[in-house]
């Protein structure tokens, strides 16, 4: 008898368990787990069972040998690697995980860990569909064309409003999280992977708003055959399974009967005795535990099941069809986030949520535009150690113009600018400040090695009359990150100002403004902060800031009129872009949930080393070295077979939806691709399998390039 724990004692973990308490001579549930454990007391005592607080008291139960999951959707992914970690067999009920990439990574650990991991398709171990699944086997329908399918029911009243299975994070493809997804694994069963779907919804139930209430999906499969599922959430309950191929066709109406028609119309019928098909999978997983029999439900099968279910709500997002990659494992095409893939230095892929914040229009002189401005400001201040010395000052424009904006107000006119030059955007600060007639020196370096304290004592010594230094912190038109610390050093035992250009660093790297005794920094929005361009920001030293009133040569871009305004009444001197404010409010919120600095700096590094990586083992050479190297960029040579015509490698994965950057800003014969942005792993990896096709399209030599994954 083998003692499992159940993680969910609801609605349908309480099935589950009285399915085999008991009645099964194999298995028992022994332990519950609930985070409100009062809520299950009682029905746990009356099954004679345990209740526990935490996954984690179960899993430190020796006597516990398996886990069974019937939480939330959204939990699975963690709950499972939780369970593999631990050395523990794991049931989970349907949908695995709501993301291919998720699923992969748990199959893989389980594999690794040599864990038995198991999923609660039921509808595989009704009788009816066992015969179904040999008749097709054995030629009886000939060869099989089509797969139709609904799986239907109605949740009106079943679950109160706010209940998990009623929220679109839990479902993102409405009614198919609960019903439909059991027809695409039937579909896989019997017609084998799913390569692409499209799929459409309508919402029209205003009580399971903003579900889609009604889904259809058409889906097609490796072997050829196509298939369409309909799932609803308010009609009549409904399970059909009928399967067309060139010899007849077969039809599931309810659980326990089978039809099949012959191609003269003629009918047989099989009526098979009921079965408690949730006693047979946990059995099944049992047995799989014990070693006596593989669980039946293969994993392959299952992650196709977890693509084709993301592929449907995406699907349904975009309203275009989505293809699904060759295995059927959702590891390239279906794991498209987002249609376009913006991978430049910034702008960069913005999240939904920003885009959606945009679409409302904003009074700029309403207290809550005020609030949100004061709120942006505050938070910029607080992630770089600068609430007590400096100020927060947005403005209208891109980087540049905030830039120059701190060159005419802090920059005396009597004084003189070094400008340390080792990149495109070093070239910048030099344009800029020649633009607005400063007195420019000028620190002119190759791309590498990186500053030196000896060449900035040089330069230093070389004029007197210096007594601003101006540096690009991230140095995105070569991939260098230069070394901020050491020159603000320097520029403090030297008695000079230092401005930075952390224009693409800020938000993914720490600055301490304080510390390195900042007089200003840059910063724009697009970049780590991952919103959209329009306003350009500078933490600026407060007694610096004090000072510079009327120094400014231009009446827009003077930092010290805009700061004491925005000081007395908290509004912009002039009309604010205020789609753009909004959009970099949510945008720090997002930054604060993903952990600050140090998280998106991480998700970066993590973006960038598969890059690199990847492109070095199909034999790529990257600019920079990696030691010097900034991970929200890789700078790459353009291999010999694309030298002499990039153009054509460039547009076609424009024509894919992604946008690489030619990068030959500093260095001739390179490209770029910026790992910035709502990307994550799973994003760059299908990147990197669809450059990898790209590439085997354009150039024969370049055909057998292995996968990323």
């Amino acid at each position: 008898m083998i003692d499992l724990a159940i993680v969910g004692l609801g609605r349908w973990g309480t099935f589950l368990v009285d399915a085999v308490q008991g009645v099964s001579p194999k298995v028992r549930f022994a332990a519950a787990v609930s985070r409100t454990p009062g809520r299950i007391e009682q029905a746990a005592a009356s099954r004679g069972i345990k209740v526990l607080a935490s996954l984690e008291e179960a899993l430190a139960q020796p006597t516990i040998v398996g886990i069974v999951l019937a939480t939330p959707h959204s939990l699975h992914a963690a709950q499972i690697e939780a369970c593999v970690r631990a050395g523990r067999p794991v049931f989970v009920e349907k949908p695995f995980t709501l993301t291919s990439s998720s699923a992969v990574q748990a199959s893989a650990a389980a594999s690794a860990a040599g864990v038995v991991v198991a999923t609660g398709f039921n509808r595989r171990f009704l009788p009816a569909m066992r015969k179904l699944k040999s008749v097709i086997e054995e030629g009886g329908l000939g060869t099989l064309r089509h797969i139709e399918s609904n799986f239907t029911a109605n949740l009106i009243g079943r679950f109160p409003p706010g209940q998990w299975r009623l929220t679109a994070e839990e479902n993102p493809a409405g009614g198919f999280a609960g019903g439909g997804i059991h027809m695409i694994d039937a579909i896989i069963h019997l017609g084998g992977p799913v390569t692409g779907v499209f799929a459409v919804g309508s919402s029209r139930i205003p009580a399971l708003a903003p579900l889609e209430d009604t889904v259809s999906a058409l889906l097609t499969l490796a072997s050829g055959v196509t298939a369409s599922v309909t799932t609803m959430m308010a009609t009549a309950p409904t399970f059909r399974l009928q399967v067309f191929g060139t010899q007849g066709s077969a039809e599931i109406r309810d659980p326990d009967t089978l039809e099949i028609v012959d191609l003269a119309g003629k009918g047989r019928s099989f009526s098979f005795e009921a079965v408690s098909t949730e006693r047979a999978e946990i059995e099944a997983f049992a047995d799989a535990i014990a070693g006596e029999a593989p669980y039946p439900i293969p994993m392959d099968d299952v992650l196709n099941g977890v693509a084709a279910f993301e592929a449907i709500g995406r699907s349904l997002s975009t309203g275009g069809p989505v293809s699904i990659a060759e295995g059927g494992c959702l590891e390239i095409t279906m794991n498209r986030r987002h249609d376009h893939y913006l991978l430049t230095p910034g702008p960069l892929t913005v999240p939904p949520e920003i885009r959606e914040t945009m679409l409302l229009d904003r009074n700029p002189y309403a207290g809550d535009f005020v609030t949100m401005t004061a709120a942006i400001r505050r938070y910029l201040l607080e992630i770089a150690n600068g609430t007590e010395t400096h100020a927060c000052v947005p403005l209208q424009g891109s980087a540049s113009y905030a830039i120059e904006a701190a060159m005419q107000t802090l920059v005396p006119h009597t004084g003189t600018i070094l400008i340390v030059q080792n990149g495109f955007y070093g070239i910048r600060l030099r344009e800029i400040a020649e633009g607005i007639r400063l007195k420019v020196a000028t620190l002119d370096l190759p791309m590498l090695p990186l500053p030196t304290r000896d060449d900035l004592e040089e330069a230093l010594d070389a004029d007197p009359s210096i007594t601003h230094i101006a540096m690009c912190h991230a140095e995105t038109g070569t991939g260098v990150l230069n070394p901020v610390e050491m020159v603000a050093e320097v520029a403090r035992c030297r008695g000079k100002r230092l401005i930075i250009d952390a224009v693409a660093s800020f938000g993914g790297f720490p600055i301490d403004v304080a510390t390195l005794d900042l007089e200003a920094l840059i910063i724009s929005p697009n970049k780590c902060l991952e919103s959209v361009p329009g306003i350009g920001l500078v933490l600026v030293n407060k007694e610096a800031l004090a000072t510079s009133a009327g120094r400014s040569r231009s009446l827009s871009l003077d930092l010290h009129a805009q700061w004491s305004t925005m000081e007395k009444s908290g509004i912009w001197r002039w009309t604010p872009p205020t789609h753009v404010v909004a959009a970099l409010a949510r945008a720090c919120e997002r930054h604060r949930r993903e952990g600050g600095v140090a998280a998106r700096g991480a998700r970066y590094w993590r973006n960038w080393r598969i890059l690199i990586d990847g492109f070095r083992q199909w034999g790529f050479r990257t600019l920079i070295p990696d030691e010097v190297a900034i991970p929200i960029i890789a700078t790459f040579h353009v291999p010999e077979p694309f030298a002499p015509d990039f153009r054509p490698f460039y547009e076609a994965l424009e024509r894919r939806g992604i946008t690489i950057f030619p990068g030959r800003l500093t260095a001739a014969g390179t490209f770029r691709i910026g790992v910035m942005g709502d990307l994550v792993e799973s994003d760059i990896r299908m990147i990197m399998n669809v450059i990898r096709e790209v590439l085997g399209e354009i150039d024969p030599r370049y055909k057998d390039l292995p996968r990323i994954s």
